[in-house]
């Protein structure tokens, strides 16, 4: 039986090669489908009225401008710390010129909590069945459903017992993640909270 041996450096070097080609079939694909609709839609579709409003071609280029910058952000800056702190103050500040920061912070914080929710649900079973995942997106996804179905369910509990309305949500969803960040740092400070959760 003949073993086929890799070089270490030739899968180094095609790797960046995969990734520019995965880069280049992304923007043909992505410009492939919006120039058409965009001219389709230009002068007899439904969006005619907002699509001939001058501040829509302004918006386009404020997109393009945004785009334009990551890219040379990620193709002109070499440390990775430099780069994520670089591109995520040119997003921040797209959002913040178009008044957006502030939602989708309060949102992005809400989602974060959800998945503290899930962690702290789950952590039983991982720490009893040693669960072991194979990396940091799924573990994150598991966290994140698991705590949205928990927040339902609590809702639907407060519906069912008629103490329901939109301040009463907002209140419940805080008390929960607070609940699951304060039970979480003490299974930390204790010792009890092995990372990542493996089986002894």
């Amino acid at each position: 039986m003949t073993l086929t041996n890799h070089n270490p450096d030739q899968r180094g070097e095609t790797g960046p090669r995969f990734k520019k080609a995965g880069e280049t079939v992304v923007f043909s694909v992505a410009l492939g489908l919006t120039v058409p609709s965009l001219l389709l839609l230009w002068r007899s579709g439904f969006l005619y009225e907002q699509l001939s409003d001058w501040r829509t071609p302004v918006m386009y280029l404020e997109l393009i401008l945004a785009a334009v910058l990551l890219i040379l952000a990620d193709r002109c800056i070499s440390g990775r710390r430099a780069r994520a702190v670089t591109e995520a103050l040119i997003v921040c500040g797209f959002l913040w010129a178009h008044r957006i920061f502030l939602p989708l912070f309060v949102t992005g914080m809400y989602f974060a909590g959800l998945a503290v929710i899930g962690e702290t649900v789950l952590l039983p079973l991982r720490k009893r069945e040693g669960i072991s995942l194979p990396g940091d997106v799924q573990r994150a996804s598991h966290d994140f459903l698991t705590g949205c179905a928990v927040m339902m369910v609590f809702l639907c509990f407060l519906s069912g017992i008629h103490v329901g309305g939109i301040g009463t949500a907002r209140k419940a969803a805080a008390f929960l993640i607070l609940l699951a960040f304060l039970v979480l740092q003490l299974f930390r400070v204790s010792g009890q909270l092995p990372l990542p959760y493996t089986a002894e």
